[in-house]
């Protein structure tokens, strides 16, 4: 444990929002496909009270918190405990991390219902046990957050 602390800790002092948002699109894709292969049918009613936490959370706080909620119970759902380990690990740093200004600003309340939207879509692809759609859902929604990251960093950057 104290090895994986000290990990965190390094990764989130060398890496940044955009550097944690390839990682996640990296990965997070296949939990969503695993998940619709092997989600019970608890997980799916924990997923879509998770998307909802997200779509009504009042403040930028509370939104974070039902973000990585939601997709920490994908993660779950796909049952495969080293990709689990690697998420919350991914999780760890960004939540670490001394660049979340930015990460407040990608996940602020202006971007929520489209976030939400995206959360809504991704937990009836798993529930549908449709995994190809489950992975590209997911994937949509992070490149869309990444995509509003970079331009929030870099503004006029288009992102691609």
């Amino acid at each position: 444990r104290h090895a994986t602390e000290s990990l965190v800790h390094e990764m989130s002092r060398l890496t940044n929002p955009v550097d944690t948002l390839e990682a996640r699109l990296a990965v997070e894709p296949m939990h969503a496909r695993l998940a619709a292969l092997r989600a019970t049918r608890g997980d799916i009613d924990r997923l879509f009270e998770a998307a909802d936490a997200s779509r009504d959370a009042k403040d930028p706080l509370s939104y974070e918190k039902a973000d990585a909620a939601f997709h920490r119970r994908i993660s779950a759902a796909a049952r495969n405990p080293l990709l689990i380990a690697i998420f919350d690990a991914m999780l760890e740093t960004a939540l670490e991390g001394s660049w979340r200004s930015g990460r407040e600003t990608a996940h602020c309340i202006n971007n929520q219902a489209a976030y939400a939207a995206d959360h809504r879509k991704i937990a009836i692809a798993i529930a549908e046990r449709n995994a190809a759609q489950a992975e590209a859902a997911m994937r949509a929604h992070l490149t869309g957050v990444q995509k509003r990251l970079i331009e929030h960093a870099f503004p006029g950057t288009v992102a691609e």
